[in-house]
């Protein structure tokens, strides 16, 4: 679905005379069943506005009864065929199609009506209660004054959250683990992962076993392989396939026991352009299949974020690198997502901006709500977030104080976590200030802010939990009801 361009929603929730008739009109019809250009204009329209608007209509309807009554008579409609409210928020009639300017009245009063509910209590129904920070027994659990903490995945294993990342301290660097069962008891430990092999490409649990991705060098020829254990003591390692020079391994599971790798293949180890993406699936980390893209450039100049499985479907989101403009020398990146259905090849379906056409930046992570997937991302300090029903067609949600600050803006919309049709995601600002927080109750079509909290978000039961690399540490509560 294309949506309407900002400026035009924004005219028209100043006054919908502001526009010719005729773009009104198709400005009526198109928010009718778009649910994010109706909180566009519900946000930029002033409840005065309404009010004076409301009030006008009810005048012209109720001042002269039979008048109208007489107009709906001829085009073979009446007043009692037309209901509003929930749940669907706007005007239904029961049988037929209005021909009068009459009868289209009464369903714009009830558009606008439902903007008006949605002006007078966007607040309560639209976000969930604050935070709360459950600080650990002994904060240099986590942390010593002076080091810098990494957080690459927090998850759920053994019964037990598990955050896996690094400590960047004055005499070096070392991968660690934390594990609580909660109440602010929390243990670390070091850990040695196989060469070759780190979790900033993401960690999957499958079944009992952890797996990470590796690209190994010490070999004749660069592999990729997969590395598990059980109790991050030992490891065992699964090769994959040979590549050239790559450019870092992703991975991903269905929790079970399938598990899908990505990696990025680069002609050139110097750039990513021209780089394609290699993907593979395994449903016993021995013997791994190969999927081939759709068309012989769909998986080129590809960028992979994070991958996911659902229900059998393989996703990965990330971005399209564009080649350098002609003129200006410039090049960028479009968020994309690409699906294989069950293991066949894949497809890739680029991400719309507000205007409908091809936004910037990456897509950073997706997850499925009960009403289909929510994918969020973005660029230059602001937040991006897009909803599907079925992986294929996109649609952008709206995001309420999109802006992230940071030194670099790349942080945005970083993690997302998903119970139902509720949904939180988290971003990596500016280490030094809050980080902010964004919460949607209907499936990602609209996002308000959450204040601030975690960089990484995880689902549990029915409740958000992150972790985040600056104080307060700790683990990060949200309640989703």
């Amino acid at each position: 679905m294309n949506h309407i361009d900002p400026s035009t929603l924004d005219t028209y929730a100043v006054g919908p005379g502001r526009l010719p008739a005729d773009a009104a009109d198709r400005l009526e019809d198109h928010v009718l069943v778009c649910e994010s250009c109706r909180a566009r204009v519900a946000r930029s329209t002033s409840v005065a506005d309404m009010d004076r608007s409301w009030a006008a209509i009810e005048r012209r309807l109720r001042g002269d009864p039979s008048s109208q009554a007489g107009a709906l008579d001829d085009a073979g409609v009446s007043l009692d065929e037309w209901t509003t409210g929930p749940p669907d928020g706007h005007a239904r009639r029961r049988v037929g199609q209005p021909a009068l300017a009459a009868a289209a009245l009464v369903m714009f009063v009830a558009g606008l009506a439902w903007v008006f509910q949605v002006r007078q209590q966007p607040e309560p129904s639209a976000t969930m209660p604050g935070w709360n920070v459950g600080r650990p027994d002994d904060e240099a659990t986590f942390t010593s004054p002076g080091d810098l903490l990494g957080i690459a995945a927090l998850l759920e294993w053994h019964d037990e959250l598990l955050v896996v990342g690094a400590v960047q301290a004055a005499d070096g660097q070392r991968n660690v683990a934390w594990t609580s069962t909660g109440e602010g008891r929390w243990t670390n430990r070091t850990i040695d992962f196989p060469v070759g092999c780190d979790p900033w490409g993401g960690i999957a649990v499958v079944g009992e076993e952890l797996a990470i991705g590796c690209v190994r060098r010490d070999l004749s020829s660069p592999t990729v392989s997969v590395a598990t254990t059980r109790d991050l003591d030992t490891w065992t390692v699964h090769d994959v396939g040979s590549v050239s020079s790559s450019f870092g391994v992703i991975i991903g599971s269905d929790g079970s026991s399938r598990v899908s790798l990505a990696v990025l293949e680069a002609a050139d180890p110097n750039t990513t352009q021209g780089a394609r993406l290699r993907v593979w699936v395994s449903d016993d980390l021995s013997s791994w299949d190969q999927l081939p893209g759709s068309g012989k450039d769909v998986l080129t100049d590809a960028f992979a974020q994070r991958i996911r499985l659902f229900d059998g479907d393989i996703v990965i989101v990330g971005a399209v690198n564009t080649w350098p403009d002609a003129s200006t020398g410039a090049a960028g990146q479009i968020p994309a997502v690409w699906v294989s259905r069950g293991g066949t090849p894949f497809s890739r379906h680029l991400l719309p901006d507000e205007s409908g056409g091809p936004a910037g930046g990456y897509a950073h992570d997706i997850t499925a709500t009960d009403g289909g997937y929510a994918a969020v991302g973005g660029t230059d300090g602001l937040a991006r977030a897009w909803f599907s029903e079925d992986l294929d067609t996109w649609d952008i949600g709206v995001v309420t104080d999109p802006e992230v600050l940071g030194p670099t803006g790349a942080g945005a919309m970083w993690t997302v976590a998903a119970a139902g049709t509720d949904l939180v995601a988290a971003s990596v600002g500016d280490p030094t200030a809050a980080t902010p927080t964004w919460s949607s109750r209907d499936g990602g079509h609209t996002w308000h802010p959450a204040g601030d909290g975690p960089s990484i978000v995880l689902s549990l039961n029915q409740a958000v939990v992150g972790v985040r690399t600056t104080a307060p540490v700790g683990l990060w509560r949200l309640d989703l009801r």
